[in-house]
């Protein structure tokens, strides 16, 4: 699944900026994979008290931290631990 979020941009699955980011694949697809990483609610998504406002920034933010080294492995619960500075 990690590795899925990692190429998503170098694939053309999400596109555009960090502010704004579209799906390029079927919606459904995209947001079956968040929900298993992200709790849906009705005014987003959240991973912990993070919140994201749409299934295609979870996959960009999480993208971004994992190609800029914004992450910590924790391979002993087999837990990816991303460095989130500010709620959105």
């Amino acid at each position: 699944m990690i590795s899925n979020i990692f190429l998503a941009i170098k694939e053309k699955i999400v596109s555009g900026t960090k502010d704004n980011y579209e799906t390029e694949i079927f919606y459904e697809k995209l947001v079956q994979s968040v929900n298993y990483i992200a709790n849906k609610k009705d005014d987003g998504y959240y991973i912990d008290n993070h919140k994201f406002k749409d299934a295609e920034s979870v996959v960009g933010e999480l993208r971004n931290k994992m190609a800029h080294g914004s992450y910590t492995l924790d391979s002993e619960k087999g837990n990816v631990i991303f460095k989130i500075e500010k709620m959105m």
